[in-house]
């Protein structure tokens, strides 16, 4: 009955440990393929998209809401200049678009 006991409760502890992982999504799970920062479109139309200083760093908690295919958040590296950190669009990848 012991043996029983505990493994009853092994298992329990395991369910709850996988349900809680299930529900729980690491912030490191966006598509993000390489090391680079991510980086926040602000704009809600493509028109500036091709402009470094219309990108914020990304929080994580950005919301892609929109009506036209436009860039919501990209993969880039960083240039740092007088005016602070701005995406190097050159080597810029789309991870996520507004619609």
């Amino acid at each position: 009955m012991k043996k029983v006991k505990i493994n009853l409760l092994a298992i329990i502890g395991l369910m709850v440990a996988v349900g809680t992982l299930a529900f729980t999504t690491p912030k490191s799970s966006i598509n993000n393929l390489n090391d680079d920062p991510l980086w926040h479109y602000t704009e809600l139309t493509s028109d500036e998209e091709n402009n470094p200083e219309m990108y914020e760093p990304a929080t994580g908690q950005e919301s892609c809401p929109g009506t036209t295919e436009v860039v919501c958040l990209i993969s880039a590296p960083a240039i740092s200049d007088e005016d602070g950190e701005r995406p190097d669009l050159d080597n810029a990848q789309t991870i996520s678009l507004k619609f």
